[in-house]
């Protein structure tokens, strides 16, 4: 207990079931020993999200759960980058435990848990779910070339931690990292993920073990369908027979596209979130 305790610099409650965390440390070891033998928890994150110029909105309206949410405040720490995030879906995390005072090894994967931040540079990441249309997700690059093999659900953190730009951190999951998909007894889905700087914007996904890179500059949006494949109308609608069988969020995909020109302020995007 005293352990984790000494890696956070302060907690406080910012609303009910919200709460703000700084780290003074993380422990990666301790994250991929996790993702490896406990699987059965493990978060994903839904619904939408867009960038339009220098903001990106970002919401997370699924299943009801009595677990608290997270800012995550990591510094930088050992030459990686400070940053700023979300995480959620900690069960056991429910906001009777948080505020008792009580500190729990869950604290320690919080970092790791997070499913959209922003880091020092600017360089920005989120995640959404995708159906399991495809084979399961068991390693996309050969194993002599690996640099580092990463669960899915770390991808935020590791790309916060390490890159100054979105197309650094795309291109390292396409060519250099070994990424699996956990599965899980809650879910049969995995995730893509959308990367984002000043300059350009991407999303990755990872097709029969095979990560692709998709700019979505001109497109800077996504919900819970693979992009890889889709079709669009002229207007930046999807062609709903275009995407895979179980793909969803379509109607909030397109709601995004008849909306993103009002996006370009902070209250504009606020209400494309909100609607």
């Amino acid at each position: 207990e005293s352990k984790v305790a000494d890696t956070i610099i302060n907690k406080n409650k910012v609303a009910d079931y919200l709460y703000e965390i700084s780290y003074n440390s993380i422990n990666y070891e301790n994250a991929y020993k996790y993702f490896e033998d406990q699987l059965d928890n493990i978060p994903a994150g839904a619904c939408s999200s867009v960038r339009k110029g220098e903001f990106y909105g970002r919401n997370l309206d699924w299943i009801y759960s009595e677990a608290a949410d997270f800012i995550i405040k990591v510094p930088r720490i050992n030459g990686r980058k400070a940053s700023i995030g979300m995480a959620s879906m900690a069960d056991s995390l429910t906001k009777e435990i948080v505020e008792s005072g009580v500190y729990t090894d869950a604290y320690e994967k919080l970092p790791f848990l997070t499913f959209d931040g922003i880091n020092e540079d600017g360089v920005f990441i989120n995640t959404n779910v995708v159906p399991l249309d495809r084979e399961v997700t068991t390693g996309t690059v050969p194993t002599e070339t690996l640099e580092v093999t990463l669960p899915s659900t770390m991808i935020p953190r590791y790309v916060l931690d390490h890159f100054d730009t979105a197309e650094a951190a795309a291109d390292w999951l396409v060519n250099e990292a070994n990424v699996y998909a956990p599965r899980t007894v809650k879910l049969n889905q995995e995730i893509h993920v959308m990367l984002a700087d000043a300059n350009k914007t991407y999303v990755v996904e990872f097709i029969n073990n095979v990560a692709v890179k998709i700019d979505v500059s001109s497109r800077p949006w996504m919900t819970n369908f693979y992009l890889t494949d889709a079709l669009f109308n002229e207007d930046d609608t999807v062609i709903y027979n275009s995407v895979t069988p179980h793909g969803n969020g379509l109607e909030r995909f397109d709601l995004i596209a008849n909306s993103y020109d009002t996006a370009n302020t902070m209250g504009g995007m606020r209400n494309l979130m909100d609607s």
